[in-house]
């Protein structure tokens, strides 16, 4: 790709093929939750699991366990901002938290 091409499709989500998938019997995924950037997802599970997914990798980068009913959120910074990169917000009601997690670190 060029250079400029590879910049207009940098970071955006790509359509996934149908036959696609994580195949696990017990888990279902009862919210998706996408980035600004459209490059990951966030998903809430019945097992009390928050799974982040790099979209265009179609890759689990991490995943939080014990975050029953966590409600998701994104947060994103661009290049030469103070803060740069793309955040996962977390609220845990049962626990009355609010979490930050910096994707692409192990950061809170």
């Amino acid at each position: 790709k060029t250079e400029k091409k590879k910049k207009e499709t940098e970071g955006h989500l790509k359509s996934v093929r149908a036959d696609s998938s994580i195949r696990e019997p017990e888990r279902t995924i009862t919210q998706v939750c996408i980035d600004p950037t459209q490059r990951f997802a966030a998903m809430n599970d019945k097992l009390g699991r928050v799974i982040v997914l790099d979209c265009s990798h179609f890759l689990i980068v991490r995943v939080f366990k014990g975050y029953r009913e966590a409600q998701m959120a994104w947060l994103y910074y661009p290049r030469g901002h103070p803060h740069e990169g793309t955040y996962l917000l977390l609220f845990l009601p049962r626990r009355g938290l609010l979490e930050f997690w910096k994707i692409g670190r192990q950061e809170r």
